[in-house]
């Protein structure tokens, strides 16, 4: 004869239903960190890329600042 789950493996349904919610926990946080990380990435590169750049704009202006000096002293 067929036995249903409940008592096949002597679960009771809350069991079951426990066990479908930590499931759908389990994929929906896989899939945000599958979203979030890419992205953070992304986003850090950009700003250590701008701030390089400013970095390096800044450093141009004071090069030119000392060349300057340097001329007026001749």
């Amino acid at each position: 004869m067929m036995k249903d789950k409940l008592v096949k493996y002597n679960h009771k349904g809350g069991y079951y239903r426990l066990r479908k919610f930590f499931l759908a926990s389990l994929l929906l946080a896989s899939i945000s960190t599958a979203v979030v990380v890419p992205t953070y990435v992304s986003v850090s590169a950009k700003e250590d890329a701008e701030a390089q750049q400013q970095s390096s704009s800044s450093s141009d202006q004071t090069v030119e600042d000392v060349g300057d000096a340097t001329l007026s002293f001749e």
